[in-house]
């Protein structure tokens, strides 16, 4: 079958060759409309980039760029970095380089600032992101959508955004999971005392929901909750203890996040092991209570494997005009129990 060249795609179009070649690589002066009729004809033609010949028609490095919260789970934040890195890797013979700028957890009003002045002061070729969906946020996904730059977001998805697309969890089903896991632990009956963090994360309120909406279908399981906190996670210790010392006869806790300070609780209560608890995200003292029994379950996001997805479609989609298939790309999550936790 003949491969399909610029030229078969400038003779449709009726224009130059060398306007095609600054539609696919994104370089030169060009018109947006006419960008988006030479990549919709290059689709539809079957037309497939060789990454060589464009780093060197290129002539420059591609620079990537990562914006990534600094989750205080560094066990996640390094993992995902991780798995870009290893995707990286795969892509060094064609110029690609990738470069990761943390975020302040705790300063979210600020990270469209940042990324902004990042991009004005630097030669970007792709984006990955992962921050909080808020306005100013996707106003700047719009803005750089509009300039031709690709942009990805991983774990926590901007929705209702002209990002390009999206790897994660699903964090709904990560949510019934635990809840199903729960029911199966309790023998279908029984108080859980539910704790949750900001709802500013997708992560956060799909996983409660689901664990919500599952709960609902148990009619002697009994939610006590959900306690919420919006960012300052040390409140679960405290709180913990004022509900275990005030509401008699729970079972159970699930935590959508920072389930360490939950156990750091019970531990210093001196509570033996008969509470169940399950929680999300591996830490190094998540792992350790889950050795320990005090844990019986983590629902594991696989960050490895999203950094390296998330990466992959990314440099893929530079060189190759490809896209996923479908604009959400889920990542499997995993149960991790006592006896599984180190092979992750």
């Amino acid at each position: 079958m003949k491969r399909v060249t610029q030229s078969d795609i400038a003779k449709v179009l009726n224009i130059s060759r060398t306007t095609v070649a600054r539609a696919l690589n994104n370089t030169g002066p060009i018109d947006e409309e006419t960008r988006k009729r030479v990549l919709e004809v290059a689709n539809k033609l079957g037309y497939k980039v060789n990454p060589i010949a464009k780093s060197l028609a290129m002539k420059r490095t591609l620079y990537i760029y990562a914006f990534l919260i600094e989750s205080y789970n560094t066990f996640y934040f390094n993992d995902l970095i991780y798995g870009m890195k290893e995707a990286e890797k795969e892509f060094k013979d064609f110029g690609v380089q990738l470069k990761v700028i943390g975020l302040d957890s705790e300063k979210p009003e600020l990270h469209a600032k940042i990324i902004d002045e990042t991009i004005k002061n630097n030669r970007v070729d792709g984006l990955i992101l992962m921050t909080m969906n808020l306005k100013e946020t996707q106003e700047m996904i719009l803005r750089f959508s509009a300039s031709g730059i690709p942009i990805a977001t991983v774990d926590l998805d901007i929705r209702d955004s002209s990002r390009s697309f999206w790897v994660g969890p699903d964090y709904y089903k990560t949510g019934r999971i635990a809840c199903e896991l729960f029911s199966k632990l309790l023998n279908g009956e029984g108080k859980i005392l539910t704790f949750t963090s900001s709802f500013n994360y997708p992560s956060v309120k799909d996983r409660l929901k689901g664990f919500l909406d599952k709960a609902s279908e148990y009619k002697d399981i009994e939610i006590v909750g959900p306690y919420f906190d919006n960012y300052n996670l040390n409140t679960f210790y405290s709180k913990t203890i004022e509900l275990l010392s005030s509401i008699k006869n729970v079972k159970a806790i699930y935590s959508t996040c920072g389930t360490e300070y939950i156990v750091r609780a019970i531990k210093d209560m001196n509570l033996d092991k008969k509470l169940i608890i399950i929680g999300n995200d591996l830490t190094e003292e998540t792992k350790r209570y889950l050795k320990e029994d005090y844990i019986q379950a983590i629902i594991y996001q696989r960050p490895k494997e999203q950094g390296y997805k998330v990466a992959k479609y990314m440099y893929d989609f530079i060189f190759n005009n490809n896209l996923p298939a479908d604009r959400y790309v889920y990542v499997n999550s995993e149960i991790l129990i006592k006896e599984n936790v180190d092979l992750v």
